[in-house]
């Protein structure tokens, strides 16, 4: 085997492979990236990436230029993205953020009701960089006791 550092793109054969490995374990994982430009008369501000697999959203990147920030930009792009992850019927939302290169975005997000889920201690540039995570949908001990009674309501 040899390891050859590739500039192409391997996207496809990516999808490929995983789209094996979870079959193989009988589940489904479909997966979609996408990006969104942010337009504000006529010019673009931003952009926002996404990831869906297996009923989570991961939240890549949310992008507005420094000149462009407040007005609530931030708000809407959050309610889109939730809304965007209801139609997608995710049960989960995540994202990377660091508290310290980031406050504003990082308190945007508690206030959406993002939670910390982890850190990953003198990350990126040596600093902490946590991982938020939103539940879309209540997977608690009311559909537990549906499933255990047989309640299909």
């Amino acid at each position: 085997m040899e390891v050859i550092e590739t500039k192409e793109n391997i996207d496809v054969y990516e999808k490929e492979i995983w789209t094996k490995f979870w079959t193989k374990l009988n589940l489904q994982g479909n997966f979609k990236e996408s990006n969104y430009k942010l337009i504000e008369n006529n010019e673009m501000i931003g952009y926002v990436s996404t990831t869906y697999f297996a009923g989570v959203l991961h939240i890549r990147e949310i992008i507005i230029d420094d000149e462009h920030r407040g007005n609530k930009r931030g708000h809407k792009i959050l309610e889109f993205i939730d809304n965007l992850a209801k139609e997608l019927n995710c049960h989960k939302l995540k994202l990377e953020t660091s508290e310290e290169f980031m406050p504003n975005a990082y308190y945007l997000y508690r206030k959406f009701g993002y939670k910390k889920e982890t850190t990953f201690v003198n990350d990126l540039f040596n600093r902490d960089w946590s991982i938020m995570t939103k539940f879309i949908k209540k997977w608690g001990i009311t559909n537990a006791k549906k499933r255990i009674l047989g309640d299909k309501t």
